[in-house]
């Protein structure tokens, strides 16, 4: 990223790599993971809040309207802290702004998102679903 950064004078890039470099050489490393904020309210029995940190790309929508069919369902994105996009799987091999610009200057790690995002999606939101179904009242 620095080497690249320094040959087209990118002046974000650049600080972004003295932030990560420094932490590589003090030996803190970068996480292996990530936490992402999503969540899932029930206003009604058919009515549900999908909610999202940052901004989750619209293909999410579709993607979590199947997976919780034949609930009636709104998303928010930005319900939390602003980390950056959370692209899709299928967006990963696409690259692009959504997939690496944006997640450069993340807290935790400059690296993309990798492979398996989609699933650990699902299955958060199909858990909160039956523990949210799991209560009474």
């Amino acid at each position: 990223m620095r080497t690249l950064a320094l040959a087209t004078n990118d002046q974000f890039h650049i600080g972004v790599s003295d932030y990560w470099l420094k932490r590589y050489d003090a030996g803190e490393g970068f996480a292996r993971g990530d936490a992402w904020s999503l969540g899932l309210i029930r206003l009604a029995d058919n009515q549900w809040i999908v909610h999202s940190a940052g901004e989750p790309v619209i293909e999410w929508r579709e993607k979590i309207s199947k997976w919780l069919q034949p609930l009636n369902i709104v998303t928010f994105g930005y319900s939390q802290e602003a980390k950056s996009y959370l692209p899709t799987e299928s967006l990963l091999t696409e690259g692009g702004y959504e997939v690496l610009d944006s997640n450069v200057a993340r807290a935790n790690t400059p690296a993309p998102y990798a492979a398996g995002i989609e699933n650990a999606v699902r299955e958060s939101i199909l858990r909160q679903l039956a523990f949210i179904r799991a209560k009474p009242g």
